[in-house]
């Protein structure tokens, strides 16, 4: 079929990314982002005040966490004699903490066993999975 405007429905990308860089750039015209240059909606001076802004819409929009926490996955080195690893279990126990998802693959050659990560809560993967 083909696609038309329904000026009393938005769809989803409508209401969460063009309804609130819309108030945005209003907050930015009536100064009320005081901020210059590159503006990145990650700080909470900057995010909270649109999100006010646009909780007053009608139908309020509501923002929810997302669904996954972000993934850190460390593969398995597959470079001969490489026995580096860019993750700690104590670093990846941090980012656990923090609420991120960890999964480690199984290494014959990485010089932290996989018991270490499987002891602070990783998944644990095959190798090349």
């Amino acid at each position: 079929g083909k696609y038309h405007y329904i000026p009393s429905k938005f769809t989803a990308m409508a209401r969460t990314v063009s309804l609130p860089l819309a108030c945005a750039i209003r907050m930015k015209l009536e100064g009320r982002i005081n901020k210059t240059g590159v503006i990145r909606p990650v700080d909470a001076d900057v995010y909270e005040p649109i999100l006010e802004e646009v909780a007053k819409l009608s139908p309020a929009i509501e923002f929810k966490e997302a669904a996954l926490k972000p993934q850190i996955w460390l593969r398995h080195e597959v470079k001969p004699g490489e026995e580096r690893c860019a993750l700690t279990p104590e670093t990846a126990k941090e980012l656990l903490d923090a609420g991120f998802r960890v999964t480690v693959e199984k290494s014959p050659t990485r010089c932290i066993s996989i018991e270490e990560y499987e002891k602070v809560g990783c998944n644990i993967a095959e190798s090349s999975s």
